[in-house]
């Protein structure tokens, strides 16, 4: 969404669905703009909307495999064998869930055992025992949101406290509900059923106690691994996997010649080890795993492909050919002529800097701005909505500095 709103070229590649981690959270209660919450799944799908208004396009149920890094634009080779260049990346590929050494574990995925809590789960256990495991933000949500349907919520934490691993309001909430019962130091060992999940084995390391309970649904929110495996030698990464950016790529003791930063301005803030890529999110070494937190670093990501000085941003992305070829920088026009010849209206304008056409963005069903450069080849057009300066070259695809 930052990157269309800001006249970038954007295109999403998810694999699944939109919203990773997040989008499966029951409710999320610290973000801006939702002061009594806001499920995972609905937060994804507002985004996502935005983001199409803008103008972002979405390639569904496609993953990128490779990473062609040796020159640019960058190659992004895709699990059905083709190829996307792009001058700038932002990976969000976040991580995938870990899931505990349960011999059996994959036999009641579905069938008992469950690694989101949504709305549905929850009716599915209604008055029922049930086990969450985990003790981050993800599980903590999860406990809460399940103890208004459940009859009791078994809470097994691997480690002897929340407080780091877990916002605080959670950890009040949850120590003040009833219906919850932590338990830490304690994992599952063993699970039993037939067809669906019956039985649940757990240990209590600081005991050696085991016990046998009878409970049919578990909820896996344990933490997940990165997916950077397609990244090797292209960037810098922690010995987790984790991909290092800004910073943390001083001194780094693991850079090889492939993954050592290259130029003489340093990284920005999200910036990989490869000019020009960025890391946001769960992927990212030493991320705060907070929604909040990750959209934020994210608008920063996007920010930083079209805020740089112009001297950092010819290290990052190519500059524009054709500032030549303007002629007009301003108009008192308001409103797109073509629009008005239809009968329609449109309130987000954009200006031909070379010959002083108005033409409506992107956004509106008639797309007048670029069908004016399809049909002049007038490279340059310009944003004149109240409070905007960007400009952007259809030839060269990048936003320059004017």
């Amino acid at each position: 969404m930052y990157a269309a709103s800001e006249g970038l070229h954007s295109l999403l590649i998810e694999a699944e669905a939109p919203g990773g981690q997040a989008g499966s959270s029951s409710k999320i209660e610290n973000y801006l703009g939702f002061p009594t919450g806001v499920s995972g799944q609905e937060l994804a799908s507002r985004a996502l909307t935005q983001a199409q208004k803008f103008g972002a396009k979405m390639m569904v149920a496609h993953s990128v495999v490779k990473l062609n890094c040796d020159r640019r634009p960058y190659k992004l080779v895709l699990d059905d064998g083709s190829a996307l260049s792009a001058r700038a990346i932002v990976i969000a590929t976040g991580a995938q869930y870990n899931k505990p050494a349960i011999a059996n574990l994959k036999r009641f995925e579905g069938q008992g055992v469950y690694y989101g809590a949504t709305y549905i789960e929850s009716q599915l256990c209604g008055d029922e025992d049930v086990i969450v495991v985990g003790g981050g933000n993800s599980a903590g949500q999860a406990a809460v949101f399940l103890s208004q349907t459940a009859h009791k919520v078994y809470m097994l934490v691997r480690s002897g406290g929340l407080a780091e691993t877990m916002s605080r309001y959670l950890i009040q909430r949850i120590s003040e509900n009833p219906a919850i019962e932590l338990h830490f130091n304690t994992e599952i060992v063993s699970m039993d059923g037939h067809t669906h999940l019956e039985r649940v084995d757990w240990l209590d390391k600081s005991t050696g106690q085991t016990s046998t309970h009878q409970i049919h649904h578990v909820f896996m929110m344990a933490g997940a691994s990165p997916r950077t495996t397609w990244l090797r030698g292209c960037v810098a990464m922690d010995d987790k996997g984790f991909i290092l950016t800004g910073r943390d790529l001083d001194g780094f003791a693991g850079a090889s010649a492939s993954t050592a930063w290259p130029l003489s301005r340093p990284p920005q803030m999200l910036e990989t080890s490869l000019p020009g890529v960025f890391a946001v999110g769960d992927v990212r070494s030493g991320n705060v795993k907070r929604v909040p937190r990750l959209w934020e670093k994210e608008r920063f990501a996007f920010t930083s492909c079209t805020g740089l000085s112009p001297k950092h941003r010819r290290n990052i992305m190519p500059q524009c050919t054709h500032l030549d070829q303007i002629r007009i920088t301003s108009t008192a026009k308001r409103v797109c002529e073509e629009c008005v010849k239809k009968g329609d209206t449109w309130v987000h304008l954009r200006l031909c800097l070379e010959c002083g056409n108005v033409g409506c963005c992107d956004s509106s069903k008639n797309k007048h701005a670029t069908k004016h450069f399809h049909r002049t080849k007038h490279p340059l057009m310009r944003s004149i909505e109240p409070g905007e300066t960007w400009v952007w070259c259809y030839v060269d695809e990048l936003s320059p500095e004017i």
